[in-house]
């Protein structure tokens, strides 16, 4: 948004008369970019401030993405559109303007030039002048939230944003190969007992009665700018991170981060009792024990911290001083505070499954990329046909998606594709001057049937639909019942369930019907914020001839380490994937030639052979293109077992970007 300013867009955002302007990038943080403004006004006002601060959306494509993508950029606009206005008396910045494109993503942020306050400096540490005054501060941004914020105001928060176990475990251990020779044996034991007993912690902080409400998430001192002899001593700056949740992990990160040991060792008591002076001034019900027992519970905060960011931000040589300054000194404290008795066991959590009301539509938000979709796929591997379906429901765009196509390598690709249909109400009834399609639960989480009927279109070259082409037009027809033949499983990273069935019905075009009789299956229903213009990843869902069902999803986002999620399921039992690594061959047209997935925990490698494909071309409001290879494909792991199933890529056009 930096390419919009103008001394226009200035003048209207701080009220005064604004000439001209030069600007000066300052700053070193890595997902957005801040600038100094400094102003020479014309003779229509009085002059305004010599300068303003503007922090806006990286131009580093990567660094977008993971802003994008992780909501940051959203979150830190969200901030100080709705809730920095009832904290008018905390340290936090003015703000002249505060604007956000949905559609991008993209956000300006025209804040007060808090110059000469200066940033602290976290390896460094803190004085005890500025410990006292930054956690004075921090007492009294405390009491506001608990008195001005309450959860209705930002229930946009996320009430958490630690990585999923599985994926700390992995980040852990890439943290350690990082800094080889540089951490103790005894803060890496401390560090691994923690990230194995990750999942059972937050189930822990989640049943605590500790005071929870607006949380920095990242309390430390080179987040702070400070001017000890301004009215305004303290400023707390990014809120990127910003979440809903125990507001004693702010305290315990600063004490953790921000002090040196030896430091937080000799003056403690003094500086949590500036604190808890501070916000009982606000918050009275708050005790010292909740402080103390709070200090102690969260003081893993820094050591979490540090193992996420190494992983998922540029390297540079602060940062890893940076990175293992905050994860040595946090071990310190949980060493001090004796936190290794409070953590829980490891656990082994059950699967999660959706809930029978899960199949209906559930409440939009007003982000332009929510989105509800269902899924539908069948492949019979005798007839070498398969078939795919969606319908997604886009509220806050023109129109929403509905695809269903058929395909194989003895006939063309042949199939309904629209992007702006109707949107459907709760019966999920689509229909356009082209064609009609209902989706209904018969029994919810057993049965679903769907069907469609209409004109459509037929591709000799399924990779012309995702080269924007059209094709010649055709009737088609669809009739198809899907029985859960397996467990219903729920994602935790993400607002999703897949479900293994078997499938029967038909589907026909002009005077061909092809007939599936309890063949193999998935479907799967996703609601929620979804960019498909961000992050690339490969989805499958495959049916072994032994029985067993596997879904895998292999996800990449810039500038983060890959990630997966999914399930092996037989029978009675199921293990969820912890780690899931695809690769692929791609022919000159962009469709899938081969492709291996490798899953953990279970030693289960597959290889695929794409056979038929029914690809899309997926294009945003902005311009933005993605393509969207989608194949069935036959399967072979390597003890020989044989089966068939559907994957699919996003790949983002990152020339587009």
């Amino acid at each position: 948004m930096k390419s919009d300013l103008s001394a226009e867009w200035l003048s209207k955002a701080i009220g005064y008369d604004v000439k001209s302007f030069t600007s000066t990038k300052i700053g070193t943080g890595q997902i957005a970019e801040v600038f100094r403004i400094e102003l020479k006004y014309g003779d229509r006002t009085r002059a305004g401030p010599p300068s303003v601060v503007l922090k806006t959306t990286s131009e580093h494509v990567d660094s977008r993405a993971l802003g994008i993508v992780g909501g940051l950029y959203e979150r830190e606009f969200r901030f100080y559109d709705t809730v920095a206005p009832l904290l008018a008396t905390g340290p936090i910045a003015s703000i002249y303007r505060c604007e956000r494109d949905a559609q991008t993503g993209e956000f300006a942020l025209l804040m007060k030039d808090c110059y000469p306050a200066e940033p602290g400096n976290d390896i460094k540490g803190a004085t005890l002048e500025e410990a006292k005054i930054c956690l004075s501060e921090l007492g009294r941004l405390h009491g506001l939230v608990l008195n001005h914020v309450p959860y209705e105001k930002a229930s946009w928060l996320p009430k958490s944003t630690w990585t999923p176990q599985e994926m700390m475990i992995k980040f852990y251990d890439e943290f350690l190969k990082r800094y080889p020779g540089k951490i103790s044996s005894e803060h890496e034991e401390i560090g691994r007992k923690f990230v194995q007993s990750l999942d059972a912690y937050q189930d822990a902080q989640q049943a605590s009665s500790v005071p929870t409400g607006l949380v920095h998430a990242d309390y430390r001192l080179d987040n702070i700018l400070l001017d000890l002899k301004a009215e305004q001593p303290v400023t707390l700056v990014d809120w990127q991170t910003c979440i809903w949740g125990p507001i004693l992990g702010d305290l315990a990160f600063f004490l953790g981060l921000s002090l040196t040991p030896e430091f937080r060792r000799q003056h403690i008591n003094e500086l949590v009792k500036v604190y808890y002076e501070s916000v009982t001034v606000n918050a009275p019900s708050i005790t010292m024990d909740d402080v103390n027992k709070g200090i102690r519970m969260q003081s893993f905060t820094g050591m979490r911290q540090a193992i996420t960011a190494a992983n998922v931000v540029e390297r540079t040589d602060r940062g890893d001083e940076l990175f293992l300054t905050m994860f040595q000194r946090s071990c310190e404290l949980v060493t001090d505070t004796k936190a290794l008795d409070v953590l829980p066991p490891p656990t082994i959590l059950p699967h999660l499954e959706p809930e029978a009301k899960d199949e209906e539509i559930h409440p939009f938000t007003d982000n332009p990329l929510h989105n509800e979709s269902w899924y539908f796929d069948v492949v019979d591997v005798e007839q070498q046909i398969g078939v795919w379906i969606r319908l997604g429901l886009t509220p806050n765009q023109k129109g929403s998606w509905y695809h269903a196509l058929i395909c194989g390598p003895n006939i063309p690709t042949v199939g309904l594709i629209d992007f702006e249909a109707p949107h459907p109400g709760p019966d999920l009834h689509v229909k356009t001057s082209k064609f009609e399609a209902t989706h209904v639960p018969e029994t919810p989480l057993k049965s679903y049937r769907i069907t469609a009927q209409g004109q459509g279109e037929s591709f000799d070259k399924p990779a012309d639909i995702m080269h924007g082409k059209s094709g010649k037009p055709v009737q088609v027809k669809m009739d198809l019942l899907y029985e859960t033949d397996g467990f219903p499983y729920r994602w935790r990273a993400a607002t999703r369930y897949e479900i293994p069935c078997k499938v029967t019905g038909t589907f026909s075009w002009d005077d061909r019907t092809v007939t599936f009789t309890k063949c193999i299956g998935q479907r799967d229903h996703s609601w929620g914020h979804r960019d498909w213009w961000t992050a690339d990843w490969v989805w499958s869902a495959f049916h072994l001839d032994d029985g067993t069902h596997t879904h895998q999803v292999h996800v990449r986002i810039p500038n983060l380490p890959s990630m997966g999620v999914g399930y092996v399921q037989k029978g009675d039992k199921l293990v969820e994937c912890t780690d899931v690594f695809a690769t692929e061959t791609m022919d000159e047209d962009g469709l899938g030639v081969e492709t291996t997935i490798k899953g953990a925990p279970l030693p289960l490698v597959l290889h695929i052979k794409p056979t038929g494909h029914a690809p899309l071309r997926l294009l945003s409001s902005d311009g933005k293109v993605t393509l969207f290879p989608r194949s069935w494909a036959t399967v072979t792991t390597e003890d020989g077992r044989k089966g068939a199933g559907w994957l699919e890529w996003n790949i983002v056009d990152r020339s587009k970007a």
